[in-house]
């Protein structure tokens, strides 16, 4: 991920995707390998490349971090995210937020990490295991069907506890 961190300093800002995968009443969610969110669970995504439409790199990077073949089914809106570092180093996100519906269960191992499908009746129960941002995008978009929310700002601060960094959330909002 430190690729993404240098590109973000370089360009100012990282323009990616994050999805949302659904099959069955299931949600597909990587345990995170790499930073940042290291150990977390989160939705899969990653970086829109140049000239390339954000639904196709919705499709490409799920494709990329699991294998699974996807039909784009909707685009919720797009997100601001900066991520403060225990460090205090800053990267700035803009993500597209999209729903992609999966044709299988079926997934490959990733280098990215794990891959888990989750319940969605148990999104709750998993809030502290998952990155915050991710979880309150999918709690706000999906469950809550907030369209009227087409922008949202997040704001993420990594802390270093006990020798671990944790995130927490310090500020999400719809201007």
């Amino acid at each position: 991920m430190e690729e993404i961190g240098e590109q973000s300093k370089k360009s100012g800002i990282l323009v990616a995707v994050i999805s949302i995968v659904r099959k069955d009443g299931k949600i597909l969610l990587l345990r995170k390998a790499k930073p940042p969110y290291t150990g977390l669970l989160s939705l899969p995504g990653g970086k829109v490349e140049f000239a390339e439409h954000p639904v196709a790199a919705a499709i490409r990077e799920v494709k990329e971090e699991t294998d699974l073949d996807c039909k784009f089914v909707k685009m919720f809106g797009v997100m601001s995210e900066v991520l403060h570092d225990a460090k205090k180093e800053k990267q700035h996100f803009l993500m597209f937020v999209a729903e992609l519906a999966a044709d299988s269960f079926e997934t490959k191992p990733s280098d990215e990490g794990e891959l888990t499908w989750i319940d969605e009746n148990q999104w709750d129960r998993i809030k502290r295991d998952a990155a915050p941002s991710d979880w309150r995008i999918v709690k706000d978009f999906l469950f809550e069907k907030n369209s009227k929310m087409e922008l949202r700002e997040v704001k993420m601060c990594a802390k270093e506890q006990n020798g671990e960094i944790c995130y927490e959330m310090e500020e999400f909002i719809s201007p």
